[in-house]
C-alpha cells in the first residue's frame, strides 16, 4: 500500500471548492465548518463523473488509532497497522447498490502517526513530573488527521443509487461523518450517524 501525502484529483478538488454551497445556510456560515478538527467527526467527499467515482475521507487521527502523535509503543504501532489494513480495503468501508464499482486505487496518508524515531520517544523516567505533564499536554493539543483517497471504476455511475458507509456501524470510533457529493445529476450533502449510514445518490 502506498502511504504518502495525498494529492487529490480535480474531481475531488471541485467538490471541496463548492462545499459551502452544499450546506444549509446556518451550517455553512460557521467558520471552518468542513475543516474543523473534532474527535469522532470525519469528512467524506464524493465526486462522480462518467465511470469514475472518487472519495476522500478525512478523520482526526485520534478517532482512527486512539492518538495523534507518531506511534511510540508496540501497541500503537499495531493500531496503526490495523487501521492501514482497514482503510486499504475499500470493501470494509463502502457498499454500493445500483452499479458495480471496482476499487482502482487507494492512497492512505497516515504520516502523522507513523512510528517515530526511537531516539525521539519520551521516557517519563528521565523527566520530572512537571515536564511529563507538559509533554502530555502538548500531545493532547496537537491535532493530526488521517486521510484516505479512493478511486473507483463503476459499470455505470448514472445507475449508482446508494452508498453505505461501514458494514457494521460507522468505522473506527467515528460518531458522525459529514458528507458532500457532486455528480452529473446534481449535488448534495448529508450527515451520517451510527443509525443512518446510507448516502442516497438518486
Amino acid at each position: 500500500m502506498k502511504v504518502s501525502t495525498i494529492t487529490c484529483s480535480c474531481l475531488v478538488a471541485v467538490i471541496v471548492a463548492v462545499a459551502p454551497s452544499l450546506l444549509p445556510a446556518p451550517v455553512a456560515a460557521k467558520p471552518g465548518h468542513h475543516q474543523a478538527h473534532v474527535h469522532g467527526v470525519a469528512e467524506l467527499t464524493l465526486a462522480l463523473e462518467g465511470p469514475n467515482l472518487e472519495l476522500l475521507l478525512t478523520s482526526p487521527a485520534f478517532s482512527v488509532v486512539g492518538f495523534e502523535h507518531p506511534a511510540s509503543s508496540p501497541r500503537q504501532v499495531e493500531a496503526v497497522a490495523q487501521a492501514q489494513a482497514i482503510l486499504r480495503d475499500g470493501s470494509a468501508l463502502f457498499v454500493f447498490t445500483g452499479s458495480e464499482c471496482a476499487l482502482a486505487h487507494a492512497e492512505i496518508d497516515m504520516s502523522a502517526v507513523l512510528e517515530g524515531d526511537a531516539d525521539d520517544a519520551v521516557s517519563h523516567d528521565d523527566h520530572d513530573e512537571y515536564e511529563a505533564e507538559e509533554h502530555h499536554h502538548d500531545e493532547e493539543v496537537s491535532h493530526s488527521n488521517i486521510s484516505a483517497h479512493y478511486e473507483y471504476t463503476c459499470a455505470d455511475t448514472s445507475e449508482l443509487q446508494t452508498l453505505l458507509v461501514g458494514t457494521e456501524g460507522l468505522p473506527f470510533e467515528l460518531q458522525t461523518i459529514n458528507v458532500m457529493w457532486v455528480s452529473d445529476r446534481g449535488q448534495g450533502a448529508t450527515v451520517l450517524k451510527a443509525d443512518n449510514r446510507l448516502i442516497e445518490l438518486n
